[in-house]
């Protein structure tokens, strides 16, 4: 697309106030702003923007915005933004494996799992395949079994990149919305990119390596 970066702002980790970051960029009237912050920054960030109306006037999609920020902050989220997260359990349900971590889930802890508890799980699991096929729980004789294996997860069926040993993990897109199924705001229009699409290319790693020798 043709498009023109107006300006970059970088405020430091752990800021807390936000007001000169979010007047100067309403000042320049921007088509819209690609965010990146997560955790408590992004927090302050969207309840003091929040306060200026930034978001009913500017497009913003970008920021790390999970399912423990849909719950803690239910009422105060603006919705209709657009946001990324890591684990929705919402975006799979339709798998039986999510559709049951998420029945006892909610049976122990009496509330929704969050990407962190999701992911945790997942690496429970994934480690479990690995320790099944390898017959044997000595370190490298897992860590041999479970190159560019395919593992069964609560996000479906995921492989074990060979170059790097990453998992092909998705990423989640969509519009913060709510849902009369959940007390909390969920994601709409869910854009699932695969971890296929937006990995580091395997050249490059091999160019980083060399380099690095």
């Amino acid at each position: 697309p043709n498009l023109t970066l107006k300006k970059e702002f970088w405020p430091r980790l752990g800021e807390a106030q936000f007001t000169s970051y979010i007047t100067g960029i309403m000042a320049m009237k921007p088509d819209f702003v690609f965010g990146s912050l997560a955790s408590n920054d992004n927090v302050a960030w969207m309840e003091q923007a929040k306060t200026y109306g930034f978001f009913d006037k500017i497009p913003y999609p970008g920021s790390l915005v999970t399912v423990t920020e849909l719950q803690l902050q239910a009422k105060t989220l603006p919705r209709n933004i657009i946001a990324l997260t890591r684990g929705p359990f919402f975006a799979h349900m339709d798998i039986p494996m999510m559709a049951d971590f998420v029945k006892n889930y909610r049976a122990k802890y009496n509330k929704y799992p969050s990407d962190w508890a999701v992911l945790s799980y997942d690496a429970v699991y994934a480690l479990k395949q690995g320790v099944e096929k390898a017959k044997s729980i000595d370190t490298e004789k897992v860590k041999d079994a479970m190159k560019g294996m395919t593992v069964n997860l609560t996000r479906g069926k995921l492989t074990f990149r060979i170059i790097d040993n990453q998992l092909a993990c998705s990423s989640y897109l969509g519009t913060i919305a709510d849902d009369p199924n959940y007390p909390f705001p969920i994601y709409k229009e869910i854009v699932e990119v695969k971890g296929s699409e937006s990995e580091r290319p395997e050249s490059e790693i091999l160019a980083a390596r060399k380099a690095a020798k």
